[in-house]
């Protein structure tokens, strides 16, 4: 049976075929069955496995693509970012190039215009004007601006008003316009402070006067306060000490200290019930580092103090007596070196209508020589003490037997005589050739005006039976608009001097050449001498044009050079 078995199954023979090529799998098998049998699992198992290895190769190709078409954007982006990096490194480099060049074409050039700017400077000192670099504060032209002005509007007689003349006379030539402003601003605020005469503009003018006098350390600038604190003045400085001191709400203070918080000026306003008030400060500078730190003598208060206006008082430690609004009214004389001054009034003070408020003095240099005074003393100075005190119970205030301060009726006086010379006055400056000085006359004519109300009572208030007194005081009258007007051109204007060039045909509308440009724009926000930047208006006046040629000029350079 084994054997037949064998045989049969030996005999049972197959022929088939599996063969590998392209296609697939494809192969070929002839022999026994049960051989085929036993090969044929292991050829399955073989395809199969062939199958998965290929599976594994083909999945393996395609990520190697992701992962090359990855790479290849990696590297197209860190391309990219490094062609962004050059070109930034370059605009940088290129913005270096341009801050360079706008900050200034070379050191050397820079040093070059401050050279020249000095040797412009040095010219000036000797009298001998550029008509380009001005001296920003007029230090070293005091003296030859004063002849100056005094050859071209002397002094009127003066003989005829009391106490001016006393004054005047025992002062040098040299301090006498600026000791004649130091006096009306006193007499206006301590003598007269209630009188009122209508202007030209059908309004009831006071007489404010707000007086600055420039002179150089050791010219002689204390004598203006001995005149005031020492000599005419100091019974009502004394009665204004002890007044203080009692800290009596009844009681008017008068005089204010320069150093006085905001809080406590406006208590004295408060409590002057429209009395003005009156400051004396030798250094200027104090008053500009106490304003810097909240002091009460700001610039807006200042200016708003020349006409008379309205202050408000409201908080929670304010009094209720002095809650509200409250006029303010305050005359004042501050002295200072030219350098002071000129930080004192900036560049905005002359252009918001500050500085044409004030009447600006000057007194000489002076050589190894002290200034020689020969001022009232005895009978004579105790007289005029006297009368001071019977025009302030007049026009200021008196004190009732309690100790009470009653202010005096406001009094109203005839000044029309002035109207005409003063009139005539603006006329003449509205036909000059000049928009300062157009533009300013209405104000500098109002400053005169108020004066001539103090030269108008110290003379007596002399009616139309006295026309030598009336016309005495419209010459003093016109001679204080030109000094005004004159002064403050040539510190608007920083130092012209017009015996060599009259500053009302100074340049105001042309534009700049571009060796100005050249040299002005790299100076352009850099610190003056003062410390402050030099801005379009400051380097207009320096050069003597407008600040909107100087604006205009350097926008139009930016351009053209590609730094905007």
């Amino acid at each position: 049976m084994r054997n037949n078995f064998s045989r049969t199954h030996s005999s049972a023979r197959i022929d088939a075929g599996v063969g590998i090529g392209p296609g697939g799998v494809n192969a070929r098998y002839k022999g026994e069955i049960s051989t085929f049998w036993k090969i044929s699992g292991c050829i399955v198992a073989g395809i199969t496995i062939l199958e998965l290895v290929q599976a594994i190769a083909r999945k393996k190709s395609k990520k190697a693509k992701i992962d090359n078409e990855i790479l290849k954007s990696v590297i197209r982006k860190d391309e990219a970012c490094e062609n962004s990096r050059i070109k930034k490194d370059e605009a940088e480099q290129q913005c270096d190039l341009d801050i360079r060049k706008a900050k200034g074409l070379s050191q050397v050039k820079i040093d070059e215009t401050r050279a020249l700017l000095g040797i412009r400077r040095e010219l000036d000192s000797m009298g001998k004007n550029t008509g380009q670099e001005l001296n920003p504060h007029g230090e070293s032209s005091l003296g030859e601006w004063l002849q100056w002005f005094n050859r071209e509007c002397p002094m009127p007689c003066y003989s005829a008003i009391p106490h001016i003349s006393i004054i005047l006379d025992g002062c040098p030539e040299g301090f006498r316009p600026a000791m004649l402003f130091h006096l009306l601003g006193g007499y206006g605020a301590l003598a007269f402070s209630n009188v009122r005469a209508r202007y030209l503009d059908g309004r009831y003018h006071s007489p404010s006067l707000q007086v600055v006098i420039e002179g150089k350390q050791g010219s002689g600038k204390s004598v203006f306060k001995d005149v005031y604190e020492q000599d005419l003045f100091q019974r009502v400085v004394m009665d204004n000490r002890l007044k203080s001191r009692t800290g009596r709400t009844d009681r008017i203070v008068q005089i204010v200290g320069t150093d006085i918080s905001k809080a406590r000026l406006m208590e004295v306003i408060a409590n002057s019930r429209g009395l003005s008030l009156y400051a004396m400060e030798t250094e200027i500078d104090t008053i500009r580092k106490s304003a810097s730190k909240g002091g009460g003598l700001s610039s807006d208060l200042l200016r708003k103090a020349f006409s008379g206006e309205t202050v408000s008082l409201d908080n929670k430690h304010t009094r209720d007596d002095c809650r509200g609004d409250f006029s303010v009214r305050l005359n004042y004389t501050f002295t200072g070196t030219p350098g002071a001054v000129g930080r004192f009034f900036t560049d905005e003070d002359y252009e918001n209508g500050t500085a044409s408020r004030i009447c600006f003095c000057a007194i000489p240099e002076q050589d190894r020589s002290v200034p020689e005074f020969d001022l009232p003393e005895g009978e004579e100075l105790e007289r005029m003490r006297d009368q001071l005190g019977e025009w302030r119970e007049k026009y200021c205030l008196r004190t009732a037997e309690d100790g009470t301060d009653i202010p005096a009726d406001e009094y109203l006086t005839d000044l029309s005589y002035v109207h005409g010379p003063l009139g005539n006055w603006i006329g003449e400056q509205k036909k000059a050739d000049d928009r300062m000085r157009r533009m300013v006359s209405p104000r500098m004519a109002t400053v005169a005006f108020h004066a001539a109300i103090v030269l108008h009572m110290l003379a007596g208030e002399p009616g139309e039976d006295n026309p030598k007194m009336r016309k005495a005081v419209c010459k003093l009258t016109v001679y204080i608009a030109n000094h005004c007007m004159e002064r403050f051109l040539h510190k608007y204007y920083k130092g012209a001097y017009p015996e060599m060039e009259k500053m009302a045909d100074l340049p105001q509308k042309r534009k700049l050449t571009d060796e100005e440009i050249e040299c002005w724009y790299p100076l352009w926000h850099t610190p003056g001498e003062d410390g402050q930047p030099l801005g379009y208006g400051r380097i207009a006046k320096m050069i003597g044009v407008d600040r909107d040629s100087v604006k205009n000029a350097f926008k139009r350079y930016e351009r053209r050079n590609g730094l905007r």
